[in-house]
């Protein structure tokens, strides 16, 4: 059994454990986490075909995306599941990627599409031509790219190289990040080089950008400036992005920005499924992080909302704080880590761990997993950005 008290220890939080809140959750979660991590690997054997491909099923087509690729390359790096990963990541370079990931972005959409079959002309005289079947054809649906995906599967190769002591991985995140940051980099004056959600479509004629806050975990640009200092500034482009998109303390699934830096009304001043990621990413910052504090003191009046409501809104109106009725409840995994071991964070805890985990419901089990697996200490990130595990060899260098 992996008790969380020695994870926290390699951490050097043992100053948290001095409370009696946290040796009570230390003792438990000790009791009932096992090496494997039993959530990740039924949610896998369901979801991943034997060939790599996670499939989401709510879906007609039973789509593959980019994103989903990513979280379960990062998922199987936290589980130590080298032969997973691989099947992952070839599956990716090979279908989204045309197989080359160092020159080629990811499609962000693969799946099953039908096409009318072609027209015969062998018909008797007077024969009526019956109706021809659909063609069905599998494959890259759309050619675009999603940003976010990227940088996750270039941290999750980097990574993988770093623990697994695996070049040929790092040399694929080192080749996929530069493709990134010469694809979809936008420099402006006001915000600097802004990280856009995709390669085309993003930026119009007049100068407009637009921008998804949930895109940019600065956790993974802080890790990718170890590789290549000028991340940095994309750090920082992103944090003040994401500031100035939610001036009343609520993200926004977009935002667009005039060439000045002003945040446009474009119609779009929602949060919803996407903006509960920003909140997501930065509970799992660092607690020695600076941004960490910044982006929670921001973001303070959602987290209000949530502990006054008892829930996480679907929807939030990012000018007036408005909400709809409750979200599901994984959107209680943005939150979990904000105030772990409080009243409103067991009622989150005890909502997530009721969860089905399946593949029908892919983006709803991907939050769960991402909550509760940085909840049970199955995973964190250093001030550097840097992957850590429960303690396993190698973890440390």
């Amino acid at each position: 059994m992996i008790a969380k008290r020695s994870f926290l220890l390699a951490l050097g939080a043992a100053p948290l454990l001095a409370s009696p809140l946290a040796r009570a959750a230390a003792a438990y979660d000790g009791s009932r986490r096992t090496l494997s991590w039993s959530a990740w690997r039924r949610f896998a054997a369901e979801a991943v075909s034997d060939e790599g491909r996670l499939i989401d099923s709510s879906d007609a087509r039973l789509i593959t995306t980019s994103e989903g690729q990513s979280y379960g390359l990062f998922f199987a790096l936290v589980d130590d599941d080298r032969e997973l990963f691989e099947k992952l990541r070839r599956w990716t370079v090979d279908n989204l990627c045309a197989g080359d990931i160092g020159k080629n972005l990811p499609a962000w959409l693969w799946g099953k599409t039908e096409e009318s079959a072609p027209k015969t002309n062998d018909l008797s005289r007077g024969a009526k031509a019956p109706a021809p079947a659909p063609v069905e054809r599998w494959g890259v649906i759309d050619e675009n790219n999603a940003t976010d995906a990227d940088l996750w599967i270039a941290y999750a190769l980097l990574e993988a190289g770093r623990l697994w002591k695996a070049d040929a991985y790092r040399e694929e995140g080192l080749a996929l990040l530069e493709l990134v940051r010469n694809t979809c980099l936008h420099a402006t004056d006001a915000l600097g080089p802004v990280c856009l959600p995709g390669r085309t479509g993003f930026v119009d004629g007049a100068g407009r950008v637009t921008f998804n806050p949930s895109y940019t975990p600065l956790q993974l640009l802080r890790r990718f400036a170890l590789e290549d200092p000028r991340w940095l500034a994309v750090e920082r482009a992103a944090l003040r992005a994401t500031l100035r998109a939610s001036p009343a303390g609520a993200a926004p699934d977009w935002a667009v920005f005039d060439e000045s830096g002003a945040l446009v009304d474009a119609g779009r001043p929602f949060g919803s499924w996407d903006a509960v990621r920003v909140y997501l990413w930065a509970g799992m910052l660092s607690k020695d992080s600076p941004e960490r504090d910044v982006l929670l003191r921001h973001f303070a009046p959602v987290f209000r909302l949530v502990r006054a409501r008892g829930s996480v809104p679907e929807r939030i109106d990012t000018r007036t704080l408005s909400v709809s009725a409750a979200g599901p409840d994984a959107f209680g995994a943005a939150f979990l880590a904000w105030r772990p071991n409080s009243p409103e964070g067991d009622l989150l805890r005890a909502r997530l761990e009721k969860l089905p985990i399946s593949g029908a419901s892919y983006y709803k089990s991907m939050l769960t997993l991402f909550g509760l697996g940085f909840d049970d200490a199955r995973f964190a990130f250093d001030r550097d950005g840097r992957l850590l595990r429960p303690i396993r060899s190698g973890d440390r260098s």
